[in-house]
């Protein structure tokens, strides 16, 4: 309830040779990195929010349902924590801004809201399927694996389905699944 969970299906970005860590700027921008980080320890504190913030805050505070993309009764512990959660990020976006460095105050603007609220969107729109493999059922991860090949594909023929599916399920288990699945209204079989 306490972490957010990051999430990624496919990767952002490919680089065959991923050399700038090594690269003379690269070497540059980790040593600057790693003092403002050194400076980030030592800094001690209340954090101050800005009128914009306090009113984006309690605007999204009252209207938190809206702004979810996923269900309390599944995340509930992660639900009870969530604004808790976001303040923290505000607060590592401040940071990250340099609030509270080189004179300026720990200050959370507008500015720090908007960022981190789509730090929070991005993660929470992906953060169901870190544990999209877990439940009750048996055979939860089939579920999961069979929707994840529909949402991909769109159609698929069922000999197909099997055949990707086969180390993961039998033909039973599988029929099982498309039968559940289409009961609670998540997919639709055409004969």
């Amino acid at each position: 309830s306490r972490v957010l969970f990051i999430c990624a299906k496919e990767k952002r970005k490919k680089s065959a040779c991923p050399s700038f860590a090594s690269s003379q700027e690269g070497q540059y921008l980790r040593n600057q990195m790693k003092q403002q980080l050194a400076n980030i320890f030592s800094l001690s504190g209340n954090f101050k929010g800005t009128l914009d913030f306090a009113k984006k805050y309690i605007n999204l505070y009252e209207n938190m349902e809206t702004f979810c993309p996923f269900d309390p009764e599944h995340f509930s512990h992660y639900w009870d924590r969530r604004m808790q959660n976001f303040m923290k990020l505000c607060m590592l976006v401040a940071l990250s801004r340099g609030a509270g460095l080189e004179g300026e105050n720990l200050t959370l603007t507008s500015d720090d809201f908007d960022r981190s609220l789509s730090y929070l969107e991005e993660a929470e729109n992906e953060m169901p399927f870190v544990f999209a493999d877990f439940g009750r059922a048996k055979q939860a991860a089939t579920f999961t694996k069979v929707m994840n090949i529909l949402s991909q594909m769109g159609e698929i023929t069922y000999v197909d389905l099997l055949r990707k599916m086969y180390k993961d399920a039998t033909d039973f288990e599988l029929k099982q699944c498309i039968d559940t699945l289409t009961k609670a209204g998540l997919i639709y079989f055409i004969n």
